[in-house]
């Protein structure tokens, strides 16, 4: 994930102004889907009333299932956001025009999805990455919370999980690392039952 948002974040290397500007707006979404675990769907519906970038938090009116949540920005997010907002935005909109204008992104879902989809496709390819798509950084965030020792209950609130049981696919997830671990570091590792000699009365003498 670390090699992937620093490549995004060098979005002003691109041969085209036009491949700059689509390569910044996907900088900008893929930092702030990592950081409030939103999904896109939630991303598109937000404006700009419904972030305080100074509390770093934003409130999403309706998110999966009809209830408000408030999700939560990292400061690295929050001054990616501000000078986005503040400048970015209307710099990379000025040739086109919006319906959904009045969004923080300006466009719906599906079109956002498809955009930022391909250039993550893109990128991740040249990386020699797995492929990552928007709904990646939600899965991310929760996975590397956890293993980073987060409260599950915290993350169930920060991803906006109405049941417990829905945070807890993130525990299987490190469960399975944990056992690729012991595979890979367990002194037994080495020794397979093809190999090691089975010991009968003839081998004894």
């Amino acid at each position: 994930m670390g090699r992937l948002l620093e490549e995004l974040s060098k979005f002003d290397e691109g041969p085209t102004w036009y491949e700059r500007e689509r390569r910044y707006r996907v900088h900008v979404i893929a930092e702030f889907l990592y950081a409030t675990g939103l999904r896109i769907a939630e991303a598109c519906s937000l404006t700009e009333v419904d972030v305080d970038l100074e509390a770093r938090r934003v409130y999403l009116k309706e998110g999966k299932g009809g209830s408000p949540r408030t999700a939560y920005l990292t400061r690295y997010a929050a001054e990616v956001l501000t000078v986005y907002l503040d400048s970015g935005a209307s710099a990379t909109r000025h040739r086109y025009v919006r319906q959904l204008g009045h969004t923080i992104f300006g466009a719906n879902k599906a079109r956002v999805a498809d955009v930022v989809n391909r250039e993550l496709e893109k990128v991740c390819t040249r990386l020699e990455l797995p492929v990552i798509t928007t709904h990646g950084f939600r899965h991310s965030l929760g996975t590397h919370l956890l293993r980073s020792g987060a409260d599950l209950r915290h993350i169930q609130a920060i991803l906006g999980h109405e049941a417990l049981q829905t945070t807890q696919i993130y525990t299987h997830v490190d469960k399975e690392d944990l056992r690729r671990s012991l595979d890979e570091h367990h002194p037994r590792h080495f020794r397979t039952a093809a190999t090691a000699t089975i010991v009968t009365d003839e081998t004894r003498s």
